[in-house]
């Protein structure tokens, strides 16, 4: 299972849906076999507080098994209020290679970024990346040494991108490059438990188009509307606003309510001196 969605916007629905989608799950091997303990908290949670697309994006790369395509590496980008990610496999961890990944692929697709965050990686931090940001106005900023897990949103995307490619690799055959494209695209068009909307929505300012949709409207046609473009502009900002609110209220909501347990789990006492 990629992931257990929620009966909110869901094509299709049945009786206690939600149990049987949860047994289901909690007999599948797979999921036993990657499933990992959660480590102890040790200090308390900052949060990041962003209120539009794009004023965030966090970027990082993850190891995985070298592939026959040559991939070994994986470009993780994630806008930070959408929660929309963008995984692109890589060669190598060069900065020439993240850069030009970076303007060719996310840039060219989503638009310049007015902030993008990483880890102090000599691929991130060399005159490449410092020169591309320079150049199209991007505040680059970095975690440190001393805490290099504070971008925890991108820490644990990357931790699921494992255990999902692991649980399909085990059911299928192929490399993980080849899975990584479904990875992607179930991540996006699920609904987040964070902000109450698919990152996919948040983005497009409508749901995506998936294998579910054609299952339950076989028979179904194209829109017979005949509103102008510019009309369709106006609802489309109609809903986004709508949505950009109700997320950035539920994201509030939930950091506040992440870091209220996040902290009792720590050992955090108030003369400690915490270093970011």
């Amino acid at each position: 299972m990629l992931r257990q969605d929620s009966t909110k916007g869901a094509t299709m629905l049945w009786p206690f849906m939600q149990r049987d989608i949860r047994e289901y799950c909690s007999t599948c091997r797979s999921c036993h076999y990657r499933s990992q303990p959660n480590p102890r908290n040790k200090v308390p949670l900052t949060s990041i507080r962003v209120s539009r697309t794009f004023e965030l994006v966090c970027a990082d790369i993850t190891e995985l098994p070298i592939t026959p395509k040559g991939n070994r590496y994986v470009l993780v980008i994630m806008d930070h209020f959408s929660k929309y990610v963008n995984l692109y496999a890589m060669p190598d961890q060069k900065a020439t290679t993240v850069a030009k990944c970076i303007f060719e692929n996310y840039i060219k697709q989503h638009g310049i970024p007015e902030q993008i965050h990483t880890d102090q990686g000599r691929q991130f931090e060399g005159e490449v990346i410092k020169t591309l940001c320079e150049a199209l106005g991007v505040n680059k900023t970095q975690t440190t040494p001393y805490h290099p897990q504070s971008d925890g949103l991108i820490e644990r995307f990357n931790r699921t991108l494992k255990d999902q490619l692991g649980k399909l690799l085990l059911q299928n055959n192929g490399t993980w490059d080849d899975y990584l494209g479904h990875v992607e695209f179930a991540y996006n068009t699920s609904t987040h438990s964070t902000t109450g909307f698919s990152p996919y929505f948040v983005i497009h300012g409508r749901d995506a188009r998936i294998p579910a949709t054609l299952i339950s409207s076989p028979l179904s046609k194209p829109s017979s509307a005949t509103g102008t473009p510019a009309e369709y502009c106006t609802s489309l900002q109609s809903r986004l606003q709508i949505a950009f609110r109700q997320v950035l209220e539920d994201s509030i909501a939930a950091q506040d309510k992440q870091k209220f347990y996040y902290d009792a789990n720590t050992k955090y006492k108030p003369f400690y001196q915490v270093i970011y």
